[in-house]
């Protein structure tokens, strides 16, 4: 049912989702001294490689990624053990092996215990929004849709000074909170109406 529900579609939706918790963010009209640009390790993989093979690389990553810590791990142990557990110990280990990744996109000026304070609510809250999308659109398109969007986009992140690189990464995190919450009263409104019109009927 992940693998086969409405791929298209499910893969779109994904990957318009980023648009609205990053790139709205990056492009406010206050940030305008924010730019963007590849994170320094994929420039070194990617550098003189074709633009669509570059673009192969990032789906590859996303998508081993995605059949890893959302499939593999957090459905996995959904099914042997309980929701709870698969949810934190996935974004647990979603957000350890990031660790110190935003050192690469221009916040080098911080210590890893900073960058590690900023990383934390950043990728957990990232791994959040992915887990629900596979939830909640119940297709693993989705859930890929969007972390590659995030890579492809937000990867190529922040070229500014500190401040600026880590206002922008928290109100990220808040816009990815925010997104998740919305859509899941919207959703749960919506399907408690057509359960009400059903006991109408």
């Amino acid at each position: 049912m992940l693998f086969t529900k409405k791929p298209i579609g499910s893969l779109l939706f994904g990957l318009y989702v980023p648009f609205l918790t990053h790139i709205i963010v990056i492009l406010l009209p206050w940030m305008n001294n924010v730019s963007l640009y590849y994170v320094k390790m994929q420039v070194d993989i990617i550098e003189g490689w074709p633009l669509w093979l570059g673009i192969l690389q990032v789906f590859v990553f996303s998508f081993y990624e995605e059949l890893t810590m959302r499939v593999f791990i957090y459905k996995g142990f959904s099914k042997t053990l309980n929701n709870t557990f698969a949810l934190l110990f996935s974004l647990f280990l979603f957000t350890i092996l990031h660790n110190n990744r935003l050192g690469s996109i221009g916040l080098n000026g911080m210590s890893d215990f900073q960058l590690y304070m900023i990383q934390v609510p950043y990728y957990f809250s990232a791994g959040l929004l992915y887990i629900y999308l596979l939830d909640s659109r119940q297709s693993f398109w989705t859930s890929l849709g969007a972390h590659f969007s995030v890579n492809h986009f937000f990867a190529k992140c922040l070229k500014s000074d500190v401040r600026d690189g880590i206002f922008v990464i928290l109100l990220i995190t808040v816009f990815q909170v925010i997104y998740v919450f919305l859509d899941y009263i919207l959703r749960h409104k919506v399907n408690r109406e057509e359960v009400e019109e059903l006991k109408l009927t």
